[in-house]
């Protein structure tokens, strides 16, 4: 399965680490030695007899954000793009901005489904005339982790995962893997690993034919490949009060 060698892709795939991948969907997995069945994951086979993996997922992570530059920061992009930059040079220097003041302004990230049922729908609680587009922009990059949290917790409760391993375009961003860390309150290593469902499926290949014991022999050295980011006490602590009013 894809999403099993994209854990697998990002040094992800094993016992005790929960591999998070903010794209299209909000992918979050981690593997056990035994099945159990709960109505907020799958619970598909393993690479291996003996192991599964745990997925818990939605329609709801970073779509939402590339959403918001497309709809919402077009006229932006399109200047940056012909002085051959990224959008994110300009807007994100308004998400610190709005990272460096109080907000009590949320977002619910279903543009595209949720956890929650089709009913549920995208939205800003909270906003104000004051806001502004670095406002609206955190908004939008925490209720992402939030819905992440959803996830991850579920498998907490089965499972206790006590790190995380985040790809997907959000992780090449610092301040947003640090969000992820506090809204977690774990550690959380942001992996550099591009297109890591095919790196797992190399690796599974790689196995297959003979060049490494077995796809979890990774040939990099994953611990160059990626950024720990530590969850802070005083903003994992505000991250919490808001993910429950989110």
């Amino acid at each position: 399965h894809d999403v099993t060698a994209s854990a697998l892709g990002i040094g992800g795939y094993g016992e005790g680490v929960v591999a998070i991948v903010a794209g299209t969907y909000s992918i979050n997995e981690t593997v056990s030695a035994a099945p159990r069945i709960d109505a907020r994951w799958f619970c598909r086979n393993g690479l291996k007899p003996g192991e599964w993996n745990n997925m818990s997922i939605s329609p709801a992570s970073a779509a939402n954000y590339d959403w918001f530059l497309d709809t919402l920061c077009g006229s932006e992009r399109a200047a940056a793009e012909a002085d051959g930059r990224s959008v994110h040079a300009i807007v994100g220097p308004e998400i610190e901005a709005a990272l460096a003041r109080p907000s009590t302004l949320l977002f619910h990230p279903y543009l595209f489904g949720s956890p929650h049922g089709p009913t549920a729908s995208a939205g800003f609680l909270g906003l104000r005339g004051w806001h502004d587009r670095g406002d609206m922009l955190r908004a939008v990059i925490e209720g992402i982790a939030f819905n992440h949290r959803v996830h991850v917790d579920a498998l907490r409760e089965g499972f206790a995962p006590r790190e995380a391993r985040l790809t997907g375009g959000i992780s090449r961003n610092p301040a947003f893997a640090q969000i992820f860390a506090d809204v977690l309150a774990m550690p959380l290593t942001a992996t550099e690993t591009e297109e890591a469902a095919a790196w797992g499926a190399a690796l599974c290949a790689g196995a297959g034919v003979g060049l490494f014991a077995s796809p979890r022999h990774d040939p990099r050295d994953l611990a160059a490949l990626g950024r720990t980011y530590r969850p802070d006490p005083e903003r994992s602590a505000a991250m919490d009060k808001r993910y429950r009013l989110h």
